[in-house]
């Protein structure tokens, strides 16, 4: 699912885009079914002074910064 890394990231502490064995959104993204051959990639976001739940106002903000950043939005 999407939000698997997500949870493994919660359940061991860890936040990178790769796990910590060294899987990458590739290899995640092989594994559930997708091509190899196909191109992804994922963003990720922490916001250390966020409540619990995610409010669209929080999300929003995480993507303007994405979108502000030239390396991610490329």
């Amino acid at each position: 699912t999407r939000l698997a890394h997500a949870r493994d990231m919660l359940r061991r502490d860890y936040y990178a885009h790769a796990s910590p064995e060294g899987d990458t959104v590739q290899d995640r993204f092989v594994e559930a079914g997708g091509s190899r051959w196909r191109l992804v990639a994922e963003n990720i976001a922490r916001c250390e002074a966020c409540e619990p739940p995610p409010t669209v106002e929080t999300v929003e903000r995480l993507h303007r910064g994405w979108m502000n950043s030239p390396g991610h939005r490329a």
